[in-house]
């Protein structure tokens, strides 16, 4: 018998549909009110400042939410956390294609972020359970990989919808958008979680926190700034801008092919997201260096390597947490808010005041300690994060523990409702 009979592929396929719908979805709301910035500023009077204010309340309130929301999971579970992060989504963009001023739209980013901080927990908890443990790498990738597609999707609809509908029509797409996700959510089988946590524990998560704020804050900002570099390097204004959409390319592929190496050859996952993150270092650094080639080889480090290291990061943090995932990575999550909301502005004023080298060069060190935070982790008593084994047939595997996670997968049901 092969690996998977066709069932199975439908269920793995439907679950990391689902998740990476509730990743999309989540973000959506936010990406829309800078991608139609300029509709929205016509009538509401949006003004660039707003945006940025916009996007910073987005990840504050999700820092805030993060861990009290992951206790709500665990009570609820993951498939109802999923359908209420979703259709929170889909009922504050409604509120936000009705808004009648500025103040109604950041209520409705601030209800989105509270949403977001529900879900990412949820979709962690859900890929632990239902996917496959050679396969969990390729599927956390994919659930990181779904991130970028919310500005995707975002960008198309200005001249999708917004130039031809208008503006409010967008949201609206993201509200059915929501709904569908929520019908699509998997059963997951209900899992006990361990509430209680040792000093060691506590203090890995502590610096798996911090070092997820540190490279996912400088990455964000390299996101944010990569066009304005690219012009300060020699590029035009069309090829900077095809910068960042060469970038975003490059990071989607780098998470799932880092996800499908990881299941293969089953590396110490902390280890090789560490890697990932020293290697968008040297990316940075490049880009202080200036010179179009040097910028364009700093580019790929960035993004293959310094944008792509969520997915087997995440991983480990549910790997070392087996039996808390939904609390070890909320705790994970809220330092990836804090460093979204406040590496960037960081990141500005440091060019505004000592020049874009050197705002590259301190972000390029901010990276590099996050790099070395993992590696302490890693070297502290007990600490393993190597990936899931790879079994012989995970159809015939006999569940004699009671954990869930070794049974097979054609054991759970991801039957939409």
């Amino acid at each position: 018998m092969g690996e998977f009979s066709g069932e199975n592929r439908t269920s793995v396929a439907r679950t990391l549909f689902a998740t990476g719908a509730a990743v999309t979805v989540g973000g959506l709301p936010t990406y829309l009110v800078s991608a139609m910035a300029v509709q929205i500023g016509q009538e509401l009077g949006l003004t660039v400042a707003m945006v940025g204010a916009a996007t910073a309340l987005f990840f504050t309130v999700a820092a805030l939410t993060s861990r009290p929301l992951s206790r709500l999971t665990e009570r609820i579970g993951p498939t109802a956390a999923l359908r209420l992060a979703a259709l929170s989504t889909g009922a504050c963009a409604l509120g936000m294609a009705a808004a009648p001023s500025i103040g109604w739209l950041l209520v409705g980013v601030g209800v989105a972020g509270m949403a977001n901080s529900l879900a990412q927990p949820a979709t962690a908890e859900v890929l632990v359970v239902l996917i496959p443990g050679h396969r969990k790498a390729f599927a956390f990738g994919a659930k990181q990989a779904a991130v970028p597609v919310g500005s995707l999707l975002a960008g198309l609809t200005v001249p999708a919808v917004a130039l031809t509908m208008g503006w409010r029509w967008g949201f609206v797409l993201c509200a059915v958008l929501a709904v569908t996700t929520a019908l699509a959510a998997p059963r997951v089988p209900a899992r006990t979680t361990r509430a209680d946590a040792s000093r060691i524990a506590s203090t890995d998560l502590f610096l798996l926190a911090t070092a997820a704020a540190l490279a996912a804050g400088t990455a964000n900002a390299m996101a944010a700034y990569i066009v304005v570099t690219a012009v300060d390097s020699g590029l035009g204004p069309a090829g900077a801008g095809l910068m960042l959409s060469l970038g975003s390319a490059t990071s989607v592929a780098s998470r799932l092919l880092v996800g499908l190496a990881a299941d293969r050859w089953r590396p110490d996952l902390l280890v090789t997201a560490a890697v990932m993150i020293a290697l968008g270092a040297v990316g940075l650094g490049l880009f202080a260096v200036g010179g179009t080639t040097t910028f364009l080889v700093g580019l790929i480090l960035g993004f293959a390597a310094g944008w792509a290291w969520a997915g087997v990061f995440n991983l480990a943090v549910a790997d070392r947490f087996p039996d808390r995932v939904t609390s070890a990575t909320s705790v994970t999550q809220v330092g990836v808010y804090v460093g979204s909301a406040t590496m960037p502005p960081f990141f500005g004023w440091c060019a505004q005041t000592f020049g874009l080298a050197a705002a590259w060069s301190v972000t390029g060190v901010a990276m590099l300690a996050a790099a070395g935070l993992l590696v302490s982790v890693r070297r502290r008593p007990g600490n393993r994060f190597t990936a899931p084994p790879r079994p012989p047939d995970p159809l015939s595997t006999v569940d004699t523990t009671g954990d869930a996670r070794s049974r097979p997968i054609a054991s759970y049901s991801t039957e939409s409702v």
